[in-house]
Order: structure tokens, then sequence, then C-alpha cells
């Protein structure tokens, strides 16, 4: 699987009470996010401080972006898959640091199919032993599958 991927950083500082809307309105998240990009920011638990230690990277946990007419959501694994704010998500990491990644043939059809798979893996649980061919999934393994269909 060859991918191509424009990056892009940022550092944003969020208030852990900012209303939803806020994402749209405030901080202009809609401008800069498409649905499908990925995101990489920094974990704060024991888990993802292991996991930097043995990637070097202090980057430890993952989502995708979903834009909609109201929000910009974070769909990631916590439990089971599901979604949050972008700003609420930010504000569950260690220090709201963040790499965006955008797949490099981004379109609208692209979009559109990746909304649907979306939602086809709401709800699963999450896998705590990384065992790729379960229909559990982890973090990464969300983004590598979503890709793939």
């Amino acid at each position: 699987m060859s991918f191509r991927w424009i990056f892009f950083a940022c550092l944003i500082a969020c208030s852990s009470k900012t209303p939803e809307k806020a994402d749209k309105d405030i901080f202009g998240f809609r401008k800069h996010f498409k649905s499908g990009d990925v995101l990489l920011r920094t974990g704060y638990t024991n888990q993802t401080k292991l996991i930097g230690e043995l990637t070097k990277s202090p980057l430890t946990e993952c989502g995708l972006i979903e834009v909609d007419d109201v929000n910009v959501w974070v769909w990631f694994v916590s439990k089971t898959v599901k979604r949050e704010t972008l700003t609420n998500w930010l504000t569950m990491g260690y220090d709201q640091k963040f790499i965006a990644l955008r797949y490099a043939n981004h379109s609208a059809i692209f979009e559109t199919k990746f909304k649907l798979a979306l939602f086809r893996f709401k709800g699963l649980p999450e896998d705590t032993v990384f065992d790729f061919n379960t229909s559990a999934v982890y973090s990464s393994e969300l983004v590598v599958k979503l890709y793939e269909q």
C-alpha cells in the first residue's frame, strides 16, 4: 500500500470548556481540515508513554477527521470506536500538539466514501491485544482499515 501524503503541522491551545460549535465558529478549523485527514498527537497514558519510548516519537495517538456542517470531529478508539469534537479530542492529549496528514489524492468523492466507511466502524470494541485480524480495532488499525476500503 503506497500512499503519498501532504503534511502540515499545527500547535494550538484549546480550553476544555469550549462549546462544541466553537470548532467551526471561533477557531476556523473547517477551512483547514477535510474529512479523511489523519491526526497524530501526544498521549499521556502509560501505554502511550511506552509506545513513545519504543517508536522514539512523542506522537503516540491517532484519529481521523470528519468535517460536517456543524463541527470538525475526530474519530478515535478509546474502549470503542467513537467521535469527539476536535477541541475536546485535543484536550484529552498531553499538550494539544498535533500533526495532520492528508492523502495526496484527496477529492470530494473520496470524502463521501470515507464518511460512509467511518460509520461502519462506530462502536467496535478496542483491540487491547493489538491483533490486526479481529473485529476489534486499535487506533492505527482503524486508520489503515479505513484507507483500505
